[in-house]
């Protein structure tokens, strides 16, 4: 073998030799970005998972926002006097507005029952309270002051404005009012701000309408007694 053809053959093996050196290379830096291509998949897998968790936990709050109570009845009484001042009918208050004295307080209470008929009992350490606030943007001429089971209104300047009475349970409100007109009023009149008799009163009407049915019966039954006795007596003059 001549020195050229040994040249030519050493080239050859170093050349096949680096060929398959950087395939063998080129091979294990695949695998790496597989394996990296594969954790980063996992590591979105998970964020997806967090995602979901977030997603399911932002579903929760909004389920406990949407937590409400059902009221049935709610009546506003005025405390002092024990007479109905305004009702809640629907979404809307009827008789109203609620008069406020000026520099002076009307304190309030109300009777509340839920969608079975069931008493909702108001006090510091029931399970809920009574509270109200002026509504946002309104004329902020009334204090108010809530004692758990009532609520005091004081009224600061003359004029109207709106509150909503609220029925709340630890730190947030399970229940508001529709909005409540309210005046504060220099000259106020007691009688004026009570309600009309007939929603407080309509049952024992209706009692009134048969006791009064009862005496047109009984005034029937003592006219058919008088003309038995006069029906005796023409008999005995026969």
């Amino acid at each position: 073998m001549t020195a050229n053809s040994t040249r030519s053959t050493r080239r050859k093996l170093l050349a096949a030799s680096g060929s398959l050196a950087a395939l063998g290379i080129a091979g294990c830096l695949g695998e790496d970005g597989d394996d990296e291509a594969g954790g980063d998949d996992g590591h979105d897998d998970d964020h997806d998972d967090d995602h979901a968790h977030d997603d399911d936990h932002d579903d929760d709050d909004h389920g406990h926002d949407d937590e409400h109570m059902d009221v049935e009845t709610f009546e506003l009484l005025d405390r002092d006097a024990d007479e109905l001042l305004a009702y809640v009918h629907d979404d809307h208050w009827d008789h109203g507005p609620l008069y406020v004295p000026l520099e002076d307080s009307l304190s309030v209470e109300v009777h509340a029952e839920d969608a079975d008929g069931e008493e909702i009992v108001f006090g510091e350490d029931e399970e809920y309270q009574l509270e109200a606030t002026v509504v946002e943007g309104a004329e902020e001429n009334v204090e108010i002051e809530s004692h758990g089971d009532h609520l005091d209104l004081t009224g600061e300047s003359a004029g109207i404005t709106e509150i909503i009475v609220q029925i709340w349970h630890d730190d947030h409100s399970d229940w508001d009012s529709p909005e409540l007109e309210t005046e504060v009023v220099e000259e106020y009149d007691e009688e004026e701000n009570h309600a009309d008799d007939d929603h407080d009163h309509g049952h024992d009407d209706d009692h009134h309408d048969d006791d009064h049915h009862d005496d047109d019966h009984h005034d029937d039954d003592h006219h058919d007694d008088d003309h038995h006795d006069d029906d005796d007596h023409h008999d005995d003059d026969h």
